[in-house]
């Protein structure tokens, strides 16, 4: 045969009388779709050895279930939008108040009936046909449709006017993220096809789509975010009351969001996919025995480390925005007689130029709190820095300019900024969000809201209708701030709010000594949380009221009801300090027997 014979050929018989009719192929892939049988059921029908069917599932590559839809057999349709905020889903998950004492499935039938007959009578529910009933818990759930990220509101009810709430302050909460909702996937349920709910997302400037009749697959990812929730949360550990479950929903989302590896994702945690924020910053700490993919990362502060910038930001996660160095990690800060080293974690042995190549060759693009313009020049007339990388820089952060429209259109009218900016329009709208904002979090029967003609003694605020003393009053309203702690030991620490969140004794005391001579409304400035457990049951105290910033006026309009309250807690308020101490730092929500949860809020 010559050179021809000395040639490889493939070791692939020329025919193969062994291999599986066509006709049979199609009777197996028929069988599996429209009956979901696995190779043994398969096999026992059609007279074949399982082994031959599974070859031929594998081949068809419908061999595993999740190849497979569950409820019609076919191969599984599936698809994902290009970017974040592409497409949201939204969904309602109906569950069952858990009675105090514990439900069912922890305590058995025989008490889990006895706990609902008990919670049923406290709470005075009833259902149609008038039996007393423990209620149902609606969680109102919204999934970004790229990176899964989810959020979620517990409600009594699935109304239009709930939906449409939950719908903005979801649109909200992913815009604080870097995320533009364009679209919104639902169901056919009768919120969804409301005319107020295509109103609002006009509103919004968000296209509402629905999903086809009676087939659930079509919002697929929500449905299988309700199975999560069920399993990780709703159903996880005994609740001992349905609050207690409710409280534990915040810190479950923050972990799932953040830390819960996602299969279809890459095994990544949905929130790694939020890459269209327009500008990351780099935090001070640095990596502590981290590894990555097996590869274990350096020891240095973040803003320095490459690893993490370039390596995981920018190409893991594809992430080509503005990246932001923290503070003092090139010169060391002086204030006044304070000299604050420079935060140069990991690299404190090299000096600032050596400091500003490694942020440069990390991936970073603007350096925090720097004025240190002559370094820069000097590393690039020297040829450390070239040209192209500080382009490289200039362009994303240029871009985010152009995008705001800094450029496109410079100049302003001053005359007209005159007439704009603080005119009655604004200030009305103003003082009412003011108003609106203000969070009831417990009122007793009757006490609110204040009549106009109620006598009022002021205490820590000035209304213009108060009384001199409380002697006079029907009621007082006595604001105080969130307790906090005077420090100074470090930078701006003297700026800011911290310590303990009890209230000293002796305001705790201070406030009891009033309330035992007349009604108080305790109206608390919760810039940051605080601890009110020394007055839910204080006698005397009728209402305890959270507000952030309101001013006196806005306050008055909304206890008297002029301007309905309608705000809801934007943090948890703990039960105690050994609870916060307990409690994990990274964690939102959820702490033990925490008093009011996040979302927490009372309307008149």
């Amino acid at each position: 045969m010559g050179e021809a014979g000395m040639l490889d050929r493939s070791s692939r018989p020329h025919h193969s009388p062994n291999k599986t009719p066509r006709r049979l192929v199609r009777k197996v892939v028929h069988l599996r779709w429209k009956k979901r049988l696995g190779p043994v059921g398969i096999g026992a029908q059609l007279g074949m050895p399982a082994s031959t069917v599974h070859t031929v599932l594998s081949r068809c590559r419908i061999n595993r279930p999740s190849h497979v839809d569950v409820r019609t057999g076919e191969p599984a349709r599936r698809y994902e939008h290009e970017h974040p905020g592409s497409m949201i889903h939204v969904d309602i998950k109906k569950l069952g108040n858990i009675p105090d004492g514990g439900g069912w499935r922890y305590v058995g039938r025989l008490q889990g009936e006895r706990n609902k007959a008990i919670t049923a009578k406290r709470t005075g529910k009833h259902g149609i046909t008038g039996d007393m009933i423990t209620g149902t818990a609606f969680v109102h759930t919204v999934i970004d449709d790229h990176s899964r990220v989810a959020y979620a509101e517990i409600h009594d009810d699935e109304t239009a006017a709930t939906a449409i709430a939950v719908l903005r302050r979801a649109v909200g909460w992913f815009a604080s993220r870097g995320v533009t909702v364009e679209q919104v996937l639902s169901d056919n349920g009768s919120a969804y096809r409301s005319y107020a709910w295509r109103d609002a997302c006009a509103e919004l400037s968000i296209q509402p789509k629905r999903t086809r009749p009676y087939h659930p697959q079509t919002n697929g990812k929500i449905e299988r975010f309700h199975r999560t929730l069920a399993d990780g949360w709703a159903y996880a550990r005994h609740y001992n009351s349905e609050s207690a479950r409710r409280n534990a929903l915040p810190a479950w989302l923050h972990s799932y969001n953040h830390h819960r590896p996602h299969t279809a994702i890459g095994s990544q945690p949905p929130i790694s996919r939020l890459t269209n924020v327009p500008e990351k910053h780099t935090y001070y700490g640095m990596p502590i025995a981290l590894e990555i993919d097996g590869e274990e990362i350096e020891p240095v502060g973040f803003g320095y480390n490459k690893q993490i910038v370039t390596g995981l930001l920018r190409q893991k996660l594809g992430y080509d925005g503005v990246v932001v160095t923290d503070w003092e990690l090139v010169n060391d800060n002086h204030v006044g007689d304070q000299a604050l080293p420079a935060r140069a974690w990991g690299v404190e042995e090299l000096n600032p130029e050596e400091r500003m190549l490694r942020i440069l060759d990390a991936g970073a693009d603007q350096f925090g709190g720097e004025e240190c313009v002559d370094l820069l020049l000097a590393l690039v007339r020297d040829g450390r820095v070239s040209e192209a990388r500080i382009d490289e820089s200039a362009r994303r952060l240029l871009l985010v300019k152009f995008q705001l429209g800094l450029f496109g259109d410079p100049f302003v009218d001053e005359e007209a900024a005159f007439a704009l900016v603080g005119n009655e329009a604004f200030r009305a709208a103003g003082h009412r969000a003011q108003a609106e904002s203000v969070t009831l979090l417990q009122v007793a029967e009757g006490a609110l809201p204040l009549a106009p003609a109620t006598r009022i003694y002021a205490d820590g605020c000035s209304l213009p209708d108060a009384v001199a003393t409380p002697e006079e009053a029907e009621v007082a309203v006595v604001r105080v701030n969130a307790p906090w702690e005077h420090r100074d030991d470090l930078f701006l620490e003297a700026w800011f709010h911290q310590g303990s969140l009890d209230f000293p004794p002796a305001e705790v005391e201070r406030i009891r000594a009033l309330a035992a001579r007349v009604p108080v409304v305790l109206v608390v400035n919760l810039d940051r949380a605080a601890i009110l457990t020394p007055f839910v049951d204080m006698p005397g105290v009728v209402a305890l009221v959270g507000v952030f910033g309101t001013s006196d006026a806005a306050l008055r309009d909304a206890l008297s009801g002029r301007i309905p309250p309608r705000g809801r807690l934007p943090l948890e308020l703990p039960s105690s300090m050994a609870a916060v101490e307990e409690h994990a730092p990274d964690a939102v929500g959820g702490s033990r027997d925490a008093l009011f949860p996040i979302g927490h809020g009372l309307t008149l």
